[in-house]
């Protein structure tokens, strides 16, 4: 049996874990996070995309990465 880890106040890249989500999802434990990025955004992650990087942003690393890469000089 594995052992349900505290990730409250971690940090992976862009988000931070604010507290566990109460609400019961289909696949384990979810957390609600912030993002650093400017428009602060909350939002819900599984704690297995957290831990496996998977999820690093709200969405905003993403559209950066697009823009920068279609941003002719």
């Amino acid at each position: 049996m594995s052992t349900k880890l505290n990730l409250i106040g971690k940090v992976v890249s862009r988000l931070t874990v604010l507290r566990e989500n109460k609400d019961k999802l289909r696949w384990g434990v979810s957390w609600v996070c912030q993002c650093s990025c400017p428009a602060k955004t909350i939002l819900v992650v599984y704690g297995a995309h957290l831990c496996k990087g998977h999820t690093r942003s709200c969405g905003c690393i993403n559209n950066e990465s697009r823009i920068s890469t279609h941003t002719v000089h």
